[in-house]
């Protein structure tokens, strides 16, 4: 049942979002991980569209 809701959700998505849907393989918490410990900043938005930063300690 989850299955068929993620996909008909992704069949719409890449509808309404066209040339700029991304899709990977790769698990997304894999991804954030990964770009958490390359960059020195990750930037990102929580659900109430709210702005944030967080800084690797290495990098500080």
């Amino acid at each position: 049942m989850m299955a068929d809701n993620c996909e008909a959700a992704t069949h719409y998505l890449k509808e309404f979002i066209k040339d700029d849907y991304k899709s990977s393989k790769r698990s997304s918490f894999k991804d954030l991980w990964e770009t958490y410990n390359l960059c020195q900043v990750l930037f990102y938005q929580d659900c109430k569209g709210r702005s944030s930063a967080i800084t690797h300690p290495l990098h500080t």
